[in-house]
């Protein structure tokens, strides 16, 4: 909390009076991470085949705030904003999945948007970057491709 408060420009006591715990900053940062995705998110009439364009764009943006992006993925309060956005990521990737694939049960369906949240994720980015070495066109392309057949292969 001392370090949010002198990176913040305000008094301990001030950081307290409005966030009285660390979770309620991570709180806090999770939900303006769910604000800005939610206006990322793809149009009403998305679907799959949208998936590779959308996700290029989006893990194109996502770099532009790397710095950002690279800290939450090394630090414990990053991992516990991850975590509490987890709910919202997986409330509209089940609703956009829904819409492929209705009529599946809830266990079937929780498993494919779980590995669509996994392989979209700005950790699987990194990994394509970093790890394979491969382009951002082509890991989205990849990507696309692996949430296509969990979809294809759960009709």
């Amino acid at each position: 909390m001392p370090e949010v408060a002198a990176a913040s420009g305000v008094s301990l006591r001030t950081l307290y009076r409005y966030f009285p715990s660390r979770q309620h900053v991570v709180d806090a940062v999770a939900a303006v991470g769910d604000r800005v995705a939610a206006s990322n998110l793809p149009a009403a009439e998305f679907d799959l085949i949208d998936l590779h364009a959308w996700l290029e764009e989006a893990w194109r943006a996502l770099l532009d705030q790397e710095a950002l992006i690279r800290a939450q993925h090394t630090s414990p309060s990053g991992a516990a904003i991850r975590r509490a956005r987890i709910p919202f990521f997986r409330d509209v990737t089940r609703a956009l999945l829904l819409r492929e694939i209705p009529g599946l049960d809830d266990e079937r369906v929780d498993d494919i948007v779980d590995t669509t949240l996994l392989v979209v994720s700005s950790s699987a980015l990194f990994e394509f970057l970093d790890v394979l070495e491969i382009p951002i066109e082509r890991a989205a392309r990849l990507a696309a491709e692996a949430v296509e057949r969990a979809v294809r292969d759960a009709r």
